[in-house]
């Protein structure tokens, strides 16, 4: 009785270890997600504000 009741107080905590281990898996993907679409997002608007910058020379010289 007492071993049956050792394993399946093992394989309770095995249980829950894995549900910790894949709700940190989850965070860790997501955080990862985040920082991802951030850094996109902001390489983009980043590159919309440098071409901003640059003159339009080809209309210049359409209306000349």
């Amino acid at each position: 009785m007492g071993k049956r009741l050792t394993s399946i107080l093992f394989m309770i905590n095995m249980e829950s270890l894995r549900k910790d281990i894949m709700k940190d898996l989850w965070k860790s993907l997501f955080t990862l997600l985040a920082f991802s679409s951030a850094f996109v997002i902001g390489f983009y608007l980043g590159k919309e504000k440098v071409l901003k910058k640059i003159p339009e020379f080809q209309e210049e010289l359409e209306t000349k």
